[in-house]
């Protein structure tokens, strides 16, 4: 499954260079290659978070969990907006399908990959009772 792995940076971190970064990523992973002779890392980070993102079994995770460093993996899972107005809220464009290439004002600047909303326990939007 893939997963993304966060680190803390190691000693003298600042000073490396993505080469040297990436090599001590692949340092956490328990070979350079899947079962099915695919790359396991995928990609370091290096710029708001320190880690990597691979492809690691559970029993893998377990594993690069003890070592020096680890603070955290967690799957790395598409999720989709889970009320009807969740584009409304962020100031998006409220038309599905649309590629955000052609948003008004957002075209090829990047793009949101995360939205937490951990406060409300059951907000009335996805209430499905009746139905």
């Amino acid at each position: 499954m893939p997963c993304i792995v966060l680190l803390e940076p190691p000693a003298g971190g600042q000073d490396m260079d993505a080469d040297a970064d990436r090599a001590w990523h692949q340092s956490f992973l328990p070979s350079m290659t899947t079962a099915l002779g695919e790359s396991r890392l995928q990609r370091s980070y290096l710029t708001l978070v320190h880690g990597f993102s691979a492809q690691l079994t559970e029993e893998e995770v377990e594993q690069v969990s003890a070592k020096l460093g680890f603070v955290q993996a967690f799957p790395n899972v598409i999720r989709y907006p889970q009320t009807t107005w969740t584009l409304v809220f962020l100031g998006l464009p409220y038309h599905v399908g649309e590629s955000p290439d052609d948003w008004p004002g957002f075209g090829s600047l990047g793009m949101i990959i995360s939205v937490i909303n951990d406060g409300i326990a059951q907000p009335s939007s996805v209430n499905d009772a009746g139905f």
